[in-house]
């Protein structure tokens, strides 16, 4: 397991869950506290391949598993305002069925109710609209150099089989914890 960042990933998760334990059983092959750079992405992905590697995962669900992890562990290096990057998380654990990966950080919180909505929608998408709807966004003027057309979640959503899901908590009357829960399924069926 590779760690780092200066807080407790647990306490965390048990402060955002009212005092639970995490509910994911399975081997952790990741936890980051902290600010996300470009470096801590580099090594967060080669700890993950090197996991599914040594794992003997088929080529197919090693190339899903990075495409995601690389999505999301970008998004948290490029679109985390500054003020709130040490309150970036992000945990990565294979389950018996599943890599399930949790990211979090803090955003405005009428960010945290659009994230939610717009969630909510990709994880009742079937693959075939996921796929239209990734098609459409390709071709939407609305992106910038940072994204800004919602193209990761969709990415995201698409490599999961629509296994997305998020959570939001008040942290104060500005802000909430915002956290991304993403399962990619050991069997590409499911």
């Amino acid at each position: 397991m590779s760690t780092s960042g200066a807080h407790s990933y647990d306490r965390w998760y048990r402060s955002f869950h009212g005092g639970k334990a995490s509910a994911i059983d399975g081997d952790v092959i990741f936890e980051h506290a902290g600010a996300m750079e470009h470096a801590d992405v580099e090594r967060l992905l080669s700890v993950a391949e090197a996991w599914s590697l040594a794992k003997e995962d088929p080529k197919l669900l090693r190339k899903r598993l990075v495409n995601v992890l690389m999505e999301a562990l970008e998004n948290l290096s490029r679109h985390v305002d500054h003020e709130c990057q040490q309150t970036v998380l992000a945990r990565l654990i294979r389950t018996s069925d599943s890599y399930r990966l949790v990211i979090a950080n803090a955003v405005p919180l009428a960010s945290a109710a659009v994230l939610m909505s717009r969630v909510e929608i990709l994880g009742k998408m079937s693959p075939e609209e996921l796929k239209e709807h990734n098609m459409i966004l390709l071709q939407s003027e609305g992106r910038t150099t940072k994204g800004g057309a919602g193209l990761g979640l969709v990415t995201m959503a698409r490599k999961c089989n629509g296994r997305i899901a998020a959570y939001s908590s008040p942290i104060d009357e500005r802000s909430a914890l915002f956290q991304l829960d993403l399962a990619v399924a050991l069997d590409p069926l499911q």
